[in-house]
């Protein structure tokens, strides 16, 4: 199987993109050994690199930015990148990449509070994929962009100029799976002569109305000029969302005021589950406490503020519930457990 990768990055003289991996060619997750990539469109940032996977099999890889002037390396955004060979086997497959900016705030909401808690989906959806076996003259494209901002129930699909693709009609977009959520992903073949192909992706309800397109401007997939690839992967990372940025309902206090009526007056972690039942039941899904630990760090009177950092990372015994652990068995225990 042979691999084309593919990211566009604008650089100044001095600076060479790498690209590193799990695997030996792309040095075995070491930096200093990853490949460097050529700069094949200067006037895009276009930079590509081309080797062969044997053994074929699934490998991880990031792109890095090499600056000889400061002999530093500047990393992209995020997880290793993931590429699955999904039982396709020789093939010639093109990854299209997009740098991830560590500076781009809306990375925020990938972070796992979002992705396993606030914005985890409700459904799963499977992707759209087409029928196994060559068709001479024709290139399967795979849209696999990284959205996580879903409302539950809410879907992405993906639509484009050609007919296979609806041509715009919403109706006939082509709906794409979350199985590997945050990243979508579905497929469509496209016949060489239909390139370069135009296309937006959208978001449809449970219902499969339309709730809106992305804002942005015709996304375009174009045809590699030389080797003629089997699959063309659009790795997309971003939905360019047409209202504000992403906002949430939240609830922060001290566990100090938490009040029930057979407590003690001072707040006890069991009441933070009584907080949790409210926050749900008015529709809230972040809840922010402090302080929630012994707040020493410098051994001064500085540490008598009780919002420092540190207060995230532990736990006060002042706040736990002493009739609750006596009734659970902790009788026994020291007076100082």
């Amino acid at each position: 199987m042979k691999i084309d990768l593919q990211i566009y990055y604008t650089t100044f003289p001095g600076q060479q993109l790498i690209v590193s991996g799990s695997i030996p060619k792309l040095g075995n997750g070491d930096v200093s050994r990853g490949k460097h990539m050529i700069l094949a469109k200067a006037e895009s940032g276009c930079w590509q690199l081309s080797f062969d996977l044997d053994p074929e099999r699934d490998f991880t890889y990031r792109y890095h930015v090499k600056d000889e002037n400061f002999g530093t390396y500047l990393e992209e955004w995020g997880p290793d990148r993931i590429f699955r060979i999904e039982n396709r086997t020789g093939k010639c497959l093109l990854l299209t990449d997009h740098w991830r900016a560590m500076s781009d705030p809306e990375y925020a909401l990938h972070s796992s509070a979002f992705s396993n808690a606030i914005l985890k989906p409700c459904t799963m959806y499977e992707p759209s994929l087409v029928k196994p076996g060559k068709k001479e003259g024709s290139v399967i494209n795979r849209f696999k962009p990284n959205i996580i901002r879903i409302k539950p129930g809410h879907r992405i699909s993906v639509s484009g100029s050609l007919k296979s693709m609806g041509a715009w009609n919403y109706g006939k977009a082509i709906a794409l799976g979350n199985m590997d959520y945050p990243v979508w992903s579905g497929e469509v073949r496209v016949s060489v002569k239909d390139f370069p192909v135009r296309y937006k992706y959208l978001i449809k309800d449970e219902n499969g109305i339309l709730a809106f397109w992305e804002k942005s401007q015709d996304r375009i997939a174009h045809l590699p000029e030389e080797n003629l690839p089997d699959v063309i992967e659009i790795n997309d990372d971003k939905f360019d969302f047409p209202q504000y940025p992403w906002k949430g309902t939240g609830v922060a206090i001290p566990v100090f005021s938490l009040r029930r009526k057979n407590g003690y007056g001072v707040g006890e972690f069991t009441d933070i589950k009584l907080l949790v039942d409210w926050a749900a039941g008015v529709g809230i899904r972040m809840v922010q406490i402090l302080p929630v630990n012994d707040t020493v760090a410098k051994h001064t009177w500085q540490d008598s503020y009780p919002c420092a950092a540190i207060s995230v990372y532990a736990l006060h015994p002042i706040y736990i519930n002493l009739i609750r652990n006596r009734q659970a068995g902790f009788k026994d225990q020291p007076a100082d457990y």
